[in-house]
Formats: C-alpha cells, sequence, structure tokens
C-alpha cells in the first residue's frame, strides 16, 4: 500500500514498512527520533499533563470549546490557528481522550528509544516533509534527527507547521481507542523497547507478505 502518516502516524507508518508492506512512503513531522532524551521528555510530560487534565473536565467539553479563552489556551501549542478549529470539533478531541487509553501508556514509553533506521535498500521511496514552522516537533534538530535514520529519504521543507495542519495526537488516539494492549492496565512493558513497533504488530497482524 501507498503509506502517509503525521507525527505518532509516521512512525506507525515507518513500522509498517519495515516489515514490507509499503509501495511508498511519504512522512510529515514524523515522531520517533530526538536530538536528545531531554527534548521528548519534556515534550511528553507535556501531553500527559494535557491529557490527563482533559479527562478530569471531559463532562465539560462542550464549554470548554465553547469559550474563546480557553479553545485558544488548550491549542496554541498544537496548532498555528486555534481560531480555525471548531467548538465541535475540539470537543469530539477532548471526549475521545477520555476512551483512548493506549495514548498515555505511549506518552510514557515513547522516550525509552528511538525508531530504528529503515535499511537503505528498499525498494519503495520515501520522503520527508517537515514545516519550517513546527513548534512542536521543530525541523533543525527533531528533523535532522529523523532524516539521519532514513538513508534514501527525499526530504522537503515547506513554509508552514504540519502540525498545524494535522492534530499530532489524532492518529494516537484511533490506535488507543482500537487496540487492547496485553500487558496490566495498558501500560507497555519497560522491556518493549519500541512500544510504536508494538502497536503496529496488534494492529495489523504484520508478518504477512506483502502481496
Amino acid at each position: 500500500v501507498h503509506i502517509a502518516g503525521n507525527s505518532l502516524g509516521g512512525w506507525v507508518g515507518i513500522e509498517l514498512a519495515r516489515r514490507g508492506r509499503a509501495r511508498s512512503l511519504v512522512l510529515f513531522s514524523p515522531a520517533g527520533a530526538w536530538p536528545s532524551r531531554r527534548s521528548i521528555e519534556i515534550r511528553a510530560s507535556a501531553l500527559l499533563l494535557l491529557l490527563g487534565t482533559m479527562r478530569l473536565w471531559t463532562e465539560y467539553a462542550d464549554e470548554i470549546a465553547s469559550n474563546a479563552f480557553l479553545r485558544q489556551l488548550l491549542l496554541a501549542p498544537q496548532v498555528a490557528y486555534p481560531d480555525r478549529v471548531s467548538p465541535e470539533e475540539l470537543a469530539i478531541s477532548i471526549r475521545a481522550n477520555s476512551v483512548a487509553p493506549l495514548v498515555t501508556a505511549l506518552a510514557r514509553a515513547i522516550p525509552q528509544s528511538q525508531v530504528e533506521p529503515l535499511a537503505p535498500n528498499g525498494d519503495y521511496p520515501v520522503r520527508l516533509v517537515w514545516g519550517d514552522r513546527d513548534w512542536v516537533l521543530p525541523g533543525d534538530s527533531f528533523g535532522a534527527a529523523m532524516a539521519a535514520r532514513l538513508p534514501r529519504a527525499e526530504l522537503i521543507t515547506l513554509s508552514f507547521s504540519i502540525q498545524a495542519i494535522v492534530r499530532q495526537h489524532q492518529i494516537a488516539l484511533t490506535i488507543g481507542s482500537k487496540i487492547k494492549h496485553p500487558h496490566p492496565a495498558g501500560i507497555p512493558r519497560q522491556d518493549e523497547l519500541n512500544p510504536v513497533a508494538v502497536a503496529v504488530e496488534q494492529a495489523s497482524g504484520i508478518g504477512r507478505k506483502k502481496t
């Protein structure tokens, strides 16, 4: 299949390609590589704080989303133009957090290990796209770290923030709502060095040969 993914979805796409599922791979500001562990730990902690806060106030999702000040406060770290996100969309996102338990587990586990580099001799094209105004995963640090792990990738830099177009956690919410994690309380074991790879294995039954 032709695979395209943003942020965490990009990391999932890399793991699918590694397993022979890609005819082409396009990645928009993918997660999975970072300049230092501290840099990713800070972002993971911020995500955990946001998720935890939202779960406490899920029953007030409509009221929060309809308040212009609160909508700006919640969305400013994620998108370039918070006013373009409708109250209905934000309310749905707040409610989705409460039914996506794997997102929290992933946020805790992701800093444990970076994505493994893709083999340089793959038979599919790879394109790595980064926005030059991405505040969530800046291209000059996170983008450079990812490019080093994708030796065949064509790197394209665009004059906008990718994260402003595709909400960073949407793909993660989809995965979290559909996968039943095999470990207690949905928390990956520490010896599972690549939690995203585990999620891909469970979600798609990889191991089949490409047809």
